[in-house]
């Protein structure tokens, strides 16, 4: 990447990948150019498709044993940064590095969760979740209801901030059967979350 200037709190950045073919992720690595100004950086696949936030201090981003995330041929990727106040002139020279593998034996799929109870449809490993609310300052608490009647918390976030969406990610996936649902409930009345997962063959 080459240094740029900072002139807004949010910036997003958009790179043609050049791939001939499929490639397939197993990793991701944020690089940040001038750590000092950045709050959070979204990696995303062009149009809609978010592969993860970063967030000070975190490291390396690596899918489990394999499992990886799907880089279609002729795709575009959008780094969207996002900046703290500085009283003085800032350049950045943020990037971020991939991890290549072979095919997977499992994709990574993404499925979006609306305020409410969502039904799982297939046996599933969940892997990460990224809470949502319109209202700053918004409770969130995510939970899976499963078919036997037990209960798994999965995500509880006191204070939301929607400028800066986390992704909270599993250091196990959390095995839920088909039949089970997971409830996304918010003190904001428009709230949703993104469910990272594998299903389970």
């Amino acid at each position: 990447p080459t240094a740029h200037p900072v002139s807004a709190l949010t910036e997003r950045i958009e790179l043609p990948t050049g791939l001939v073919e499929d490639r397939w992720i197993t990793g991701w690595e944020f690089i940040p150019g001038n750590r000092s100004i950045i709050e959070q950086a979204v990696l995303w696949i062009v149009p809609g498709t978010v592969i993860g936030t970063w967030t000070p201090p975190d490291a390396a981003i690596v899918f489990p044993s394999g499992v990886a995330e799907r880089l279609p041929a002729g795709s575009r990727v959008a780094l969207e940064l996002h900046y703290k106040k500085s009283s003085t002139p800032q350049t950045d020279q943020s990037g971020v590095a991939f991890q290549f593998g072979g095919r997977p034996r499992r994709e990574l799929r993404h499925r979006s969760l609306v305020c409410g109870a969502s039904r799982i449809d297939r046996d599933i490993d969940a892997l990460a979740l990224t809470p949502r609310a319109s209202g700053a300052g918004a409770s969130i608490e995510i939970v899976a209801r499963r078919p036997d009647g037990t209960v798994e918390p999965l995500c509880v976030l006191p204070r939301y901030e929607p400028a800066y969406p986390i992704t909270y990610r599993f250091r196990a996936g959390v095995r839920l059967r088909t039949g089970s649902v997971i409830d996304v409930r918010s003190s904001s009345p428009d709230c949703a979350a993104e469910l990272d997962f594998i299903a389970r063959q």
